[in-house]
C-alpha cells in the first residue's frame, strides 16, 4: 500500500487498525504452523484490563501519544535516513487506539527514514516477515500482502471483455499492485502515482518479496508527487484504476470525492474498472458506509468484497466499480477461461473458479463505532 494525496505538501496518515481478542484468534487459526508460536506471544502480551470487542468498538484517537505525529513539511525538506539494524530481536508495539496494543516479539528494526512527508520504519518480524510502518501505523507486510493485492486486481480485470493494457495505481509505492497487473500478457503500461519517493526507495531495498521486480519493469512508470495533479494533466486513458491509498481521513481525502471520481472517469475507458479499499466493517462502519455511498452516487455498479488481512487485525472490505457491468455477476467459468486466455497464473489467493465467492451482498449492520 502506498500514498497519494490531493495536496503536494500533505503528509500521509495511514490506516487505522483495531485488533481484538477474537480477530487475533482468527489470525492464529489462519497462520502457518511455524508462526503460531509468535502469535501466541502476541496474544499473551495483550493488555487484559480493557480491550475492544465487537460489542464495544475501541475508540480511535489518532492524536494519542502512542502515535508519533511529525509536523507536516514540504517536499523541499531533506530526507533523513538511519540504517542501523537492531543487533538483537526487540518488540514492535502498535497501538491502534488508546485502550489496546499488540506486539511483534523478536522483531528487528532495519531502517528508519524521516522523509519530507512522514516517518517510515522497516521491520523484520518472525510472523509476517518484513513490513513497513508509516507514522507508527502498519501498511504492508511480505507474508499477507497478496490477500488484498490479488483481490484488488484480478476480480475486476477478468470481468472486462478485453485484457487490461493500461492501468493507473494511485499510491501503491510498494509495488504489490503493479506486480499483480504485470501477470497479464497484454499489459503495456502501468502508472504508479505515489506521493513519497522515499516509500519507493524503501520498497526497492527491503520489499523485494512484495514487488518482485515490478518497480523496475520497463512497463511501469513511477510518478512521485500529488496524484490529483497527475490525473488533472495526463491525457492517457486507463482500463483500470486501483486506489491503493491511505484512508479518507488523511490528506488523501480529496481523492475520495465525487468531484475527483468525475475527473477520473474522463481518464478511464468506457468499460474500465476501479477498485478501492473501504476499511474494516467492524471498526470503521461509518467510513465504509460513507465510501460506498459516494461510489454508488458516482458509478453505475458497485460490487463489495471482503477478506481477512492479518496485518490489519480485522475482516477487510474493498469494492470494485464500473459504469457498464457488475463485476460480481461474472460467471466463474468465464473468469476461468479469460484467466487462461490472458496468461494469468501464479495466483496465491484469488481463484477464478470461485469468483462469485469473493463478493458479499451487503454490509452487516453492526451499529456505529464511536468517533
Amino acid at each position: 500500500m502506498g500514498i497519494a494525496c490531493g495536496h503536494t505538501r500533505a503528509r500521509s496518515v495511514a490506516k487505522h487498525i483495531i485488533l481484538t481478542d477474537r480477530s487475533a484468534a482468527a489470525w492464529a487459526c489462519c497462520a502457518a504452523p511455524q508462526t503460531r508460536a509468535g502469535i501466541a506471544n502476541c496474544l499473551a502480551t495483550a493488555p487484559q484490563r480493557r480491550h475492544a470487542t465487537l460489542e464495544e468498538p475501541c475508540q480511535l484517537k489518532p492524536q494519542s501519544p502512542s502515535f508519533h505525529t511529525p509536523p507536516a513539511v514540504g517536499p523541499a525538506d531533506a530526507t533523513h535516513d538511519t540504517e542501523r539494524p537492531d543487533a538483537h530481536g526487540s518488540t514492535l508495539t502498535l497501538r491502534p487506539c488508546a485502550y489496546y496494543a499488540y506486539t511483534f516479539t523478536g522483531a528487528r528494526r532495519l531502517q528508519t527514514i524521516k522523509s519530507a512527508y512522514q516517518h517510515i520504519e522497516v521491520w523484520d518480524t518472525p510472523l509476517l516477515g518484513k513490513l513497513f510502518v508509516l507514522d507508527q501505523r502498519p501498511m504492508t507486510s511480505e507474508r499477507d500482502e497478496y490477500l488484498y493485492h490479488e483481490s484488488m486486481v484480478h476480480p475486476g480485470a477478468l470481468a472486462r471483455k478485453q485484457p487490461p493494457r493500461r492501468v493507473l495505481v494511485l499510491g501503491g509505492g510498494d509495488g504489490g499492485a503493479a506486480r499483480q497487473w504485470l501477470k497479464y500478457e497484454a499489459l503495456e503500461h502501468i502508472v504508479i502515482a505515489e506521493l513519497d519517493p522515499a516509500v519507493v526507495a524503501m520498497a526497492r531495498r527491503h520489499l523485494q518479496r512484495v514487488h518482485r521486480g515490478a518497480l523496475d519493469d520497463p512497463r511501469v512508470q513511477i510518478v512521485t508527487g500529488d496524484a490529483l495533479h497527475f490525473v488533472q494533466h495526463t491525457q492517457e486513458r486507463f482500463d483500470a484504476v486501483v486506489f491503493d491509498l491511505t484512508p479518507p481521513d488523511s490528506p488523501a481525502s480529496t481523492l475520495y470525492t465525487r468531484s475527483f471520481y468525475a475527473l477520473l472517469r474522463t481518464r478511464m475507458v468506457d468499460d474500465a474498472v476501479l477498485s478501492i479499499h473501504l476499511g474494516s466493517p467492524l471498526f470503521q462502519p461509518g467510513q465504509v458506509a460513507a465510501l460506498l455511498g459516494t461510489l454508488r452516487a458516482a458509478f453505475g455498479h458497485v460490487a463489495l468484497m471482503q477478506t481477512y488481512v492479518p496485518l490489519y487485525g480485522s475482516p477487510w472490505q474493498m469494492a470494485v466499480v464500473s459504469d457498464t457491468f457488475d463485476v460480481g455477476q461474472l460467471p466463474a467459468q468465464q473468469a476461468v477461461e479469460r484467466a487462461a486466455q490472458w496468461g494469468l497464473s501464479r495466483l496465491e489467493y484469488y481463484d477464478p473458479s470461485r469468483h462469485d465467492t469473493f463478493f458479499i451482498e451487503r454490509i452487516p449492520d453492526r451499529g456505529t463505532a464511536p468517533q
